[in-house]
């Protein structure tokens, strides 16, 4: 019965120790882990219309077609290839 207690304590103890341990050094590494942080760009106030499904989208984040008439920014591959499709079928 002695041996069983004796577990126990030794248990609590290393359960103790482990807190204490990550709880000393876990803060550090939550500073380094929070600033070390890759930035993320201001979104842009400027938005745009995709022109096939009418989405608005900022122009950073859209993929931009150049035309005679000016650039078209699609939200997706997809729709940039359905209007080009549907200017085809038009002509």
């Amino acid at each position: 019965m002695m041996f069983i207690w004796r577990l126990l304590i030794i248990l609590l103890i290393l359960t103790v120790l482990r807190w204490a341990i990550a709880y000393i050094f876990g803060t550090g590494s939550r500073k380094v882990r929070a600033s070390g942080q890759r930035q993320v760009p201001k979104a842009s106030k400027r938005m745009v219309k995709d022109p096939q499904c009418g989405m608005y989208l900022a122009p950073e984040l859209a993929l931009e077609t150049r035309t005679a008439g000016g650039n078209l920014y699609f939200c997706s591959k997809q729709c940039q290839e359905n209007y080009a499709r549907t200017q085809l079928k038009g002509q």
